[in-house]
């Protein structure tokens, strides 16, 4: 997993990690979705940090290596 999430004392981290720059990916994306719409369906959460992982950068944003598909939430049902 290159999203992880954890919830302590109703804090929720949010951690991006991949590689020196934390590139995101599109797997990534859906990671991190179902990860917002899991907090935001959590009454015992407070609030949340999104961080990222490693000491040079937080996210240099989209990688670029990787083809980009778009991408949108699923369908409500």
């Amino acid at each position: 997993m290159r999203v992880e999430y954890e919830v302590e004392d109703h804090v929720a981290v949010i951690t991006l990690n991949h590689g020196k720059l934390n590139t995101i990916t599109p797997s990534m994306h859906r990671q991190m979705y179902d990860i917002i719409v899991e907090f935001m369906a959590d009454p015992d959460v407070h609030c949340g940090i999104l961080r990222g992982a490693g000491e040079r950068a937080f996210s240099a944003g989209d990688d670029l290596k990787v083809e980009m598909r778009e991408l949108s939430p699923p369908s409500a049902q």
